[in-house]
C-alpha cells in the first residue's frame, strides 16, 4: 500500500486512532466478561456499540487506503462519486452498496452510544436522590428505555431508507439539497445530545452535592463531582464545535458547493473532535472494573480510594448519615457493570 499525498496519511492516522479505541473497547470487554459481571448493563451495552462503530470506521479507512480513488475521495471518509461513474465511488473502488452503509451507519450507532451515556447520567441521578429513587423502577425505567429504543430505531430507518435510495441512484449525493439535509441531520442530532447531556448533567452534579453520595465511586481517586462535570463539560463542548460545524456547513453548502469545509484536514478534525476524543474520554473516565474477588468480598471495593483517609473518612459518613446503616446496600453497585 503506497500513501499519495497528505489526505492518505490523514486516512492511516485515523485508522491507528479508531483502531486503538476499537482494541481498549475489546480489552473492557474481556475483563467484564472475565470477572462475570452482567453483559446487560450500560457499560457492557455501550462497549459493544463502541466495537461495531470503530469497526465500521476502521474497515471503510482501510478500504479507501487500499484502493485507488479520485483525488476529492482520497483522505476523506465520505468521498463524492464521480460523474462519469455514478455507481461507483471511482472505476476500481467500492460498489456503493458497500461504501454508504460503512459511511452512514457509524452515525447512527454514535447517536445510539452516546444517547445511552445520558440515559445512564439520568438512571443514577434518579438512584441516588432518596427522593426519586424509588421513581426510577416503578415509573421511569420503562419509559426512557422505549424512548431511546424507538428513538434510535426510527433513525437507523431513516439512513437505511436514504441508503437504498443513493444505491439505486434515485437521490444524487452531489445535489446541494443532499448535502444540505445531511449536514443539518447532523445539526440536529448533535444539538440534541448537548441539551440533553447539559439537563442530566446537571441533575446528576446537584445530587451529587449531597454529602450522602459525594464518595460514589466514579473514579477511583474519590473525584465524583469535578471528575463528572470535567467529563460533563468535555462532551458538551466537542458536542457543541460539532454543531456549529454542521451549520456552517448547511449554510455554505447552499452558494458555495466545494466550501473549504469539505477539504479532508477538516473532515479530519470533525472526526477527532465529535467522535474520537469524546469517546476517548468516556472509555478512559469508566476504566474501573472491579475484579469478581472484589465483588463478592468486599462492602465497598478498596480500589476506589486512594488513602486510608478516604477509607476512614467513608466510614465516619456512614455512620453519621441517618439514612444510611452499615446493612444500607452500597451505592457502589449502581454503577457496577
Amino acid at each position: 500500500m503506497a500513501l499519495e499525498g497528505y489526505q492518505d496519511y490523514l486516512n492511516l492516522v485515523l485508522v491507528i486512532l479508531y483502531g486503538s479505541l476499537l482494541v481498549f473497547a475489546l480489552f473492557q470487554l474481556g475483563r467484564i466478561v472475565c470477572n462475570r459481571h452482567k453483559l446487560k448493563s450500560f457499560h457492557s451495552v455501550f462497549l459493544l456499540l463502541c466495537t461495531v462503530w470503530m469497526v465500521l470506521r476502521v474497515v471503510l479507512l482501510i478500504l479507501l487506503l487500499t484502493t485507488s480513488v479520485d483525488d476529492s475521495a482520497v483522505g476523506n471518509p465520505y468521498p463524492t462519486p464521480t460523474p462519469s461513474s455514478p455507481t461507483r465511488v471511482s472505476p476500481r473502488d467500492l460498489p456503493l452498496p458497500v461504501y454508504y452503509p460503512l459511511a452512514y451507519i457509524p452515525l447512527v450507532i454514535e447517536f445510539a452510544t452516546y444517547t445511552l451515556l445520558i440515559l445512564f447520567f439520568a438512571r443514577v441521578s434518579y438512584k441516588l436522590n432518596p427522593a426519586t429513587k424509588t421513581l426510577w423502577d416503578d415509573r421511569y425505567k420503562r419509559r426512557f428505555f422505549v424512548t431511546w429504543g424507538v428513538v434510535n430505531v426510527v433513525f437507523l430507518v431513516g439512513v437505511v431508507v436514504a441508503i437504498v435510495l443513493l444505491c439505486v441512484g434515485r437521490i444524487d449525493r452531489t445535489q446541494v439539497a443532499f448535502r444540505v439535509a445531511r449536514s443539518l441531520t447532523a445539526a440536529v442530532m448533535f444539538s440534541t445530545l448537548v441539551t440533553l447531556l447539559a439537563y442530566y448533567g446537571y441533575k446528576l452534579y446537584k445530587v451529587l452535592q449531597d454529602p450522602m453520595v459525594r464518595y460514589i465511586p466514579f473514579q477511583s481517586r474519590g473525584t465524583s463531582v469535578p471528575g463528572i462535570t470535567l467529563l460533563t463539560g468535555l462532551l458538551m463542548v466537542v458536542f457543541l464545535c460539532r454543531t456549529v460545524y454542521s451549520i456552517v456547513l448547511a449554510i455554505e453548502y447552499v452558494d458555495h458547493p466545494t466550501f473549504v469545509g469539505e477539504e479532508p484536514v477538516f473532515r479530519f478534525l470533525s472526526l477527532l473532535v465529535s467522535e474520537l476524543v469524546p469517546t476517548f474520554a468516556i472509555l478512559i473516565f469508566f476504566r474501573k472494573i472491579p475484579t469478581s474477588k472484589v465483588r463478592r468480598r468486599q462492602l465497598i471495593p478498596p480500589v476506589f480510594y486512594s488513602t486510608i483517609q478516604d477509607r476512614v473518612g467513608f466510614f465516619f459518613l456512614l455512620l453519621r448519615s441517618p439514612r444510611v446503616s452499615l446493612t444500607t446496600p452500597p451505592l457502589f453497585f449502581l454503577l457496577l457493570p
